[in-house]
């Protein structure tokens, strides 16, 4: 998220994106509340990041489908927490094959 705020504040982010946290049920709940904290800490983080989403998915999941059609138009910003890289390819892949089929 300070890399996200940092690339935000040089003009490389819109200055009000939108994030998604989508977490893996069952993963450590620290994530996505660190997450959720930053984006809320200050009047300025606050004005700046506008969480659309807090959701958690099935472990080994194979369709995001259903959750990632809750976000369009694509978020600017996409936020996820999983434990297991076939998860995050699965989710980002389909989140990228539907963003460019809205391009």
């Amino acid at each position: 998220m300070r890399w996200a705020e940092e690339e935000q504040q040089t003009g490389k982010l819109p200055q009000r994106a939108r994030v998604a946290v989508i977490w893996e049920d069952g993963a450590r709940q620290g994530v996505p509340e660190t997450i959720k904290d930053f984006a809320n800490k200050t009047p300025r983080r606050r004005a700046a990041w506008q969480l659309v989403m807090d959701e958690s998915f099935e472990l080994n999941s194979k369709d995001f489908k259903p959750i990632l059609e809750r976000l369009k138009p694509p978020t600017q910003t996409s936020s996820s927490s999983t434990r297991t890289c076939p998860d995050y390819i699965t989710m980002h892949g389909q989140y990228a094959k539907m963003a460019s089929a809205t391009s």
